[in-house]
Formats: C-alpha cells, structure tokens, sequence
C-alpha cells in the first residue's frame, strides 16, 4: 500500500489497478498530528480498501 499527496499515483491507479493500493491524501498544508489523525479517523475505510480485492485507490479529505 502507498500513502502519498501525490496526484498522479491516482491516475496511475486508475490506469494500472493494484498492486499497489493508493490511499491519497487530498490535503495540503497539514501538520504531522493533524496528518496521523487523519489516517486514525479514517481507518475503518482504509481497512475496507485492504480487504476488497478489486479496490486500487482511496482519497481522503479532511
């Protein structure tokens, strides 16, 4: 799996599918904190990506 803030691993994913998953974070300018609670809050959603066979990307937002 590849966290990234990078917008073309989503065109990428699109194109290509998994492996790797894509979580991206469609947010700038976040501190480290504000970063990790992102991904705590939304773990539930980055479970689901883990498990569904054909998921290739999630975005998140804050």
């Amino acid at each position: 799996m590849l966290v990234t803030r990078d917008g073309d691993f989503e065109r990428m994913s699109m194109m290509y599918g998994s492996p790797p998953k894509v979580v991206w974070i469609g947010v700038h300018n976040m501190s480290n904190a504000g970063l990790a609670e992102l991904l705590v809050t939304r773990k539930p959603a980055i479970d689901r990506l883990v498990a569904d066979e054909q998921a290739a990307f999630l975005a998140l937002r804050a």
